[in-house]
């Protein structure tokens, strides 16, 4: 084991070690040019005394695979790098390559962009530029040379590409320097089908789409039993293990010479594991995970992606890609589609999904044999004595394959004996290779220039199993309740140097013991919590695995009102029995709250796997996947969102909700006040968006019943299930000067939002109406009405308990509404003062329709009498709960998972003048 320095600027420099030689660049292209002043005094500093960020430092993991530790066992190696014959330490020129777009259409004009290249050391301009595309046989189908540093061109041939640009700083001849870079392009190759990806890639999808998938210099964090630094969708880890003095402050132990020589990455960087914190001296010294069930969860928040990558430039075979027109197949028949796996696409395995009802499905390989298969279902909750039920995703499978051969693959699709009308539907199927892990480093720094981006990038490459904020980098925390004590203690630290921005504790006590039912001195999670929200940090926290009594809603860390609880759903946003609700809890000032907050999915749960040993390893040795459900899976996919909505508002907020920098947070005249306000908004814009389960979801909730509680929480389900993209869009989008917006609400969930919303600043007065256009989708022929949609709007900057008006619990604080069984017109007026935002919600509640027809051939035990349908609330509006009528037969509703999408408009209109 043993340490590489690179002494000099860390904004200047980078090191690649490519078997025993070493290349020394500069990591950032908008750098000063000060390199031909500087000499190797700068490498002559002791190495002792150089400060963290002029060092490059890796630990467990390494560059290009080698393992850098910053273990004290380790010798010392320092690298001087002497000065080229101008003095400087990076003679060659830095060549940069952009390509947009770099998936295009057949014909569509693509542009290679070299302006960004800069010359080396000692000379003024880049000479010549030189631009090439090859196809995927290594055919150059496009090349030129000339001091242009742009060009276009058309590519007529669907298939994968590489670009490849070479910038020469000093003309042709003796002395010539050149430099080359990479950048893929796919032509005429669509995505692989989001619908045939994990759900919860699909719901964060909603705010990727939307610009928002986390940046590298913020970090998710948790306490829990660990987290695996080798797995390649958590690392790579920069070595810093943290512990703390006697008086418990926070100190760094190994990988840095103090907080002063920790350095957060580039926002735009690979994320990387940045600091690792053991709490207890039985806890391993490297990043690893004892138990298991840290490394999953942290993957659910955070994970980049990068160990499982699907590569559609060598293999992207489309077998079934007409959802919206399924095939039936039967007794008679089956559906056969043949693909070829090239010699260059069987290294890393083969990927196939399948989506449809009752269906069978086998894979048979080049000999005949058949490699893998599995049967569908179609979505069912099977309500059983005692109240258990069972539900998953049981239209969807999806097989990867290992070993793989170069030849023709067989798909074959029939009908399976569990349907009760003799048919199935085969929806959409697509096979792709399956690219090597991830762990390459890039010598840029950036994520757009990685080969494997997992899912940091719009434009990588369709990542398997990533987490809701893949862009974020992970600070983790290995323990709970005490461990938990530490972090609120030594809250300003972790917000400072590591840029922690959302906790997780996927952690409680056995059976949801409600001991957060009166907050005690015994329990004292909800303290620390209430410290670290006053850092400015979002807590999240799952609510027990406990059946019945909705007790857990009240266990431990949900005692604490600035927290997100979380209840578990499935895919369709059925609440599962096995997850508790909230009983509410009593604060030390005898005040009430009642909980829990959302709904989020966690049901089989793909994410990282962690081995059992805690022996060090190269990062990326680690990258197999596993299933897990429970409410410790929900929670962290909060965790995720709370991340993207904080930095949806640091980067795009208005004022009010323009989230200061980590630093910025403990800026003069910057007080726990004002801290706890982000907290509480960011918190607030969650859950404003969320929408009721109690009619959508009616028939895949197990023993819970949540009731239609508009502007409330309800037990079971809070304010409902969460919105990945009206969240960040209540906080980015100004509905003041958009004018009408068109979005789309269906039931077809995860694919389908149930929210929209956006924001209005004052000063004055406006009108804010929502319509309902009409609908589409295949199941659009069953609906029988228009949607019964509810409009809020809420005070974005007084969420409830921010000013001492009761328990800090983040509510979100509603100034007016149109919503309701009855009464609604869709329309309303607000005044606003000078410094006021507003945010604006639409939702969808219900949809009228033929429900019985939707869930023929299912053998789902739907509630159909009236009184399972409630409305929480009187005619006064204190808490009760009405048996109503319209719409109430679940033969007048359709339900998640039905194919049907409303366009719903929404207006604002200024009053006033």
């Amino acid at each position: 084991m043993w340490e590489l320095f690179l002494i000099g600027r860390s904004s200047e420099i980078r090191a690649e070690i490519y078997g025993s030689s070493l290349r020394v660049r500069r990591l950032y292209r908008t750098i000063a040019r000060r390199m031909s002043d500087e000499t190797a005094e700068s490498a002559d500093e002791s190495a002792e005394g150089v400060g963290r960020r002029n060092v490059l430092r890796t630990a467990g993991a390494g560059l290009a695979g080698t393992v850098l530790s910053a273990g004290p066992a380790a010798a010392r190696a320092t690298v001087e790098v002497a000065p080229d014959e101008s003095g400087g330490t990076d003679p060659s020129p830095d060549a940069v390559l952009t390509v947009d777009p770099s998936v295009a259409e057949q014909g569509e004009t693509v542009t290679l962009d070299g302006s960004a290249s800069e010359p080396g050391t000692g000379a003024d301009t880049i000479g010549t530029y030189a631009f090439e595309i090859v196809d995927a046989d290594g055919t150059t189908v496009f090349e030129t040379t000339g001091d242009a540093a742009t060009v276009s061109t058309t590519l007529e041939t669907t298939g994968a590409y590489t670009a490849t640009l070479t910038v020469t700083d000093r003309g042709e001849g003796e002395g010539a320097r050149s430099d080359s870079t990479t950048a893929s392009l796919r032509v005429g190759l669509p995505d692989f089908p989001r619908e045939l990806q994990n759900p919860r890639v699909r719901n964060a999808a909603h705010a990727w789409d939307r610009g928002y998938r986390g940046r590298a210099d913020r970090s998710v964090s948790l306490t829990d039993s660990g987290s695996d630094a080798r797995h390649g969708d958590l690392g790579p880890w920069t070595g810093v293990r943290l512990g703390t003095d006697g008086d418990g402050a926070l100190t760094v132990e190994a990988g840095a010479d103090g907080f002063d020589d920790v350095g957060l990455p580039d926002a735009d960087s690979v994320p990387q594991f940045l600091a690792w914190y053991p709490s207890d001296d039985s806890d391993p010294e490297l990043p690893r995970d004892t138990g298991g069930h840290g490394t999953h969860v942290t993957s659910i928040m955070g994970g980049s992606g990068r160990a499982r990558v699907l590569d559609t430039g060598d293999l992207f075979a489309v077998l079934a890609d007409d959802a919206d027109e399924p095939t039936t197949v039967d007794a008679s028949t089956t559906v056969e589609r043949t693909f070829d796996v090239p010699e260059n696409a069987t290294a890393a395995g083969l990927y196939v999904a399948v989506t449809g009802e009752y269906l069978d499905v086998s894979l048979a390989g080049p000999d005949g044999t058949t490699v893998a298969s599995a049967t569908t279902g179609k979505n069912t909750v099977d309500h059983a004595a005692g109240g258990f039920f069972t539900s998953g995703d049981t239209e969807r499978v999806t097989f990867t394959v290992d070993e793989v051969a170069a030849g023709e693959y067989t798909l074959t699709v029939g009908v399976n004996g569990d349907s009760q009308s003799g048919s199935g539907e085969l929806r959409q199927a697509a096979a792709a290779d399956l690219v090597r892990p991830g762990t390459d480093l890039a010598e840029s720094g950036s994520r757009d220039d990685v080969a494997v981006g997992g899912a940091t990038t719009a434009d990588g490459a369709t990542a398997l199993h990533p987490g809701v904020a893949p862009g974020h980098s992970i600070t983790s925390i290995a323990g709970y309740s005490l461990a938990l004590e530490d972090l609120a203690e030594n809250a300003e630290t972790f917000v400072r140097e590591f840029g922690v921005r959302t906790h997780n504790m996927s952690w409680g006590l056995p059976l949801g013991v409600p001991t957060g039912q009166v907050q005690n001195p015994v329990d004292t999670a909800y303290q620390s919590i209430a410290k670290m929200a006053r850092a400015g940090i979002v807590s999240t926290h799952a609510v027990a695995n406990s059946p019945g009594m909705p007790t857990g809603g009240a266990d431990s860390a949900s005692a604490a009102p600035e927290t997100v609880s979380v209840v578990r759903t499935n895919h369709l946003s059925g609440i599962a029995v096995t997850s508790s609700g909230g009983t509410g809890t009593v604060t030390e000032d005898g005040e009430f709250f009642q909980g829990p907050d959302v709904c989020a999915y966690g049901q089989t749960e793909r994410a990282a796997l962690t081995p059992a040993d805690t022996e060090s390893g190269d990062f990326g040795s680690v990258n197999d996947y596993t299933d897990k459900s429970g409410t410790s899976m929900a929670a962290p996919s909060t965790c995720g969102l709370a991340a993207l909505v904080m930095q949806a508002m640091e980067e795009d907020g208005p004022a009010g909700l323009d989230l200061p920098s980590p630093e910025g947070l403990f800026a003069d005249g910057v007080n726990d006040r004002d801290r706890l306000g982000w907290t509480l908004k960011t918190k607030a814009a969650m859950l404003a968006t969320a929408s009721t389960t109690a009619f959508n979801a009616l028939p895949w909730h197990g023993d819970q019943a949540p009731v239609y509680t508009p502007d409330q929480r309800d037990p079971y389900e809070g304010f409902g299930r969460l919105n990945h993209g009206a969240a960040v869009d209540a906080v980015t989008r100004d509905l003041t000067a958009a004018g009408p917006v068109v979005d789309e609400l269906g039931l077809d969930v995860p694919d389908d939002e149930q929210a929209a919303a956006g924001y209005v600043t004052g000063p004055g007065s406006y009108e804010v109406s929502v319509e309902a256009l009409g609908y589409e989708g295949t199941d659009a022929d069953l609906t029988t009405g228009d949607p019964h949609i509810d409009l809020f709007v809420y005070d974005a900057l007084a969420p409830e308990g921010l000013d001492g008006d009761g328990p800090a619990t983040g509510t979100p604080n509603p100034v007016a509404s149109s919503a309701g069984l009855e009464g609604r017109d869709g329309s309303v007026t607000v005044e606003l003062d000078e410094d006021d935002v507003y945010v604006v919600v639409a939702e969808l509640v219900s949809v009228p329709g033929d429900g019985v027809e939707q869930l023929a051939d299912t053998p789902v035990d739907t509630p159909s009498e009236a009184d399972r349908l409630l409305f929480n609330g009187d005619e006064e509006g204190e808490p009760g709960e009405e048996s109503v009528d319209t719409p109430s037969e679940a033969d007048r509703l359709l339900f998640n998972g039905a194919d049907v999408r409303a366009a719903v408009r929404t207006t604002v209109e200024r009053q006033d003048s």
